[in-house]
């Protein structure tokens, strides 16, 4: 029987293996560079980054849950009711994310641009409308079941990163005692944004 020296064999497996290589070379295989990978890590997707809040009372039970939304339009906010008591219920950003104190923590509604408080009796009222609260909502209207919906788009004042700032942002339900968000009642339920 004749035999076959090793390095004959070896040519063949030497022009797979170069073969191997040059298909990895032409792309079939493409690593993504580091800065690729992050990037697609913090995509926010097509509706830009959200938050989001359950709403509890002060004795802890969850009556509704916040979803907020940064879109090329402005802050969209999608609120939902369950639970709740049924009227008229006001409602507002409030400037810092938390709800201890019985809400108190809370702090003011929340205002974007509050280098243009309110005016002082003569003072000019026209360009303090035009600053209006960001943080301020329409009324979230809740059934005889408990249940009610609100999406609504903060003004253009309003911006994420602001949302999410160093102490962050909560959400303010009042009880129905005020007929408009200017009105409002008793601090009903709160919620703490959180980056989703």
């Amino acid at each position: 029987m004749r035999q076959i020296a090793p390095r004959v064999l070896a040519l063949p497996l030497l022009a797979i293996s170069a073969a191997t290589l040059t298909a990895c070379d032409s792309g079939d295989i493409v690593e993504e560079a580091p800065g690729e990978a992050m990037a697609s890590e913090e995509d926010d997707g097509p509706h830009g980054p959200t938050a989001t809040a359950a709403l509890l009372t002060i004795a802890g039970d969850e009556v509704g849950a916040v979803t907020i939304t940064g879109t090329e339009e402005g802050l969209v906010i999608d609120v939902t009711a369950s639970n709740m008591v049924e009227g008229s219920h006001p409602m507002h950003i409030h400037e810092v994310g938390s709800c201890e104190d019985g809400f108190a923590a809370a702090g003011d509604h929340w205002m974007p641009e509050h280098n243009m408080p309110a005016p002082a009796d003569g003072g000019d009222h026209a360009e303090a409308a035009a600053h209006a609260h960001a943080g301020e909502l329409p009324n979230l209207e809740v059934a005889a079941d408990g249940t009610g919906t609100l999406t609504a788009t903060l003004p253009m004042a309003a911006t994420f990163i602001g949302l999410m700032d160093q102490d962050g942002s909560s959400i303010m339900v009042h009880t129905t005692d005020g007929s408009s968000a200017g009105g409002s009642g008793d601090r009903y339920a709160c919620g703490v944004f959180a980056a989703s």
